[in-house]
């Protein structure tokens, strides 16, 4: 198979690879001032797996595009220049307008057609979905807390407030650690707003796995109990 059919093919598998990067690999380069280019290179990559993942209709690839402009310039004005109020609002709401536009449209589209089979790449899109909504919630938990001081009970050992990227990946942590309802208690909601979008990440990712996992096995039914097609 060559790489042109594995592209026109694999969106999702791409998506999934590219998040995995950015959510487990990100930070721990950026710990280091001589990688923390990469982590740009990640997100950069990320939002370019994002505008591929939708590429089947015109309309869903500008819409993609228009979204991922402002991010880009954003992120890599960030490197050069000092980040204040407005470029990190920027950098933060943004992505999380996009990704939420993204994580929608692939849901929508694992979740129709009757006859299709369950195929490596979807299960690849379900997974993306999931770091998606995690995604989006750590950055909406991070604005809060840079524009709604309070908001969250941060331990001192885990984040120094005036690097705003360190912020974001300890609230992504935080998205996370909300989803599966582990609680370490390192991070507490303490405003009513902060307990309403955890109580809304919480509910809404268990019924997320649960819509996509009764969907997965549905269409395996439907095919009669075949094997999950690989390519």
């Amino acid at each position: 198979m060559g790489i042109g059919a594995f592209l026109r093919r694999d969106k999702h598998r791409l998506l999934l690879a590219a998040l995995i990067g950015l959510i487990f690999l990100a930070p721990l380069l950026y710990q280091f001032p001589v990688t923390r280019f990469l982590f740009v290179i990640f997100q950069s990559m990320v939002l370019m797996a994002c505008v591929y993942a939708v590429r089947g209709r015109r309309i869903h690839l500008i819409v993609s595009i228009v979204l991922t402009v402002p991010i880009f310039l954003a992120t890599w004005l960030g490197q050069i220049l000092e980040v204040n109020s407005f470029l990190y609002l920027v950098i933060e709401f943004s992505p999380a307008v996009l990704f939420t536009y993204i994580g929608v449209l692939i849901f929508l589209d694992l979740i129709q057609g009757r006859d299709r089979e369950v195929d490596i790449d979807m299960i690849a899109g379900g997974i993306s979905v999931y770091l998606l909504i995690g995604l989006v919630y750590g950055l909406l938990y991070s604005l809060l807390y840079q524009y709604a001081p309070g908001s969250f009970d941060v331990s001192e050992s885990l984040v120094d407030v005036h690097d705003a990227r360190g912020l974001q990946h300890v609230f992504v942590y935080f998205s996370y650690v909300t989803m599966t309802t582990l609680g370490y208690g390192d991070v507490s909601p303490v405003s009513n707003l902060a307990r309403v979008l955890v109580q809304l990440e919480t509910l809404g990712a268990q019924l997320f796995l649960a819509i996509f996992i009764a969907r997965l096995v549905g269409m395996h039914i439907a095919s009669g109990g075949s094997s999950i097609r690989r390519d």
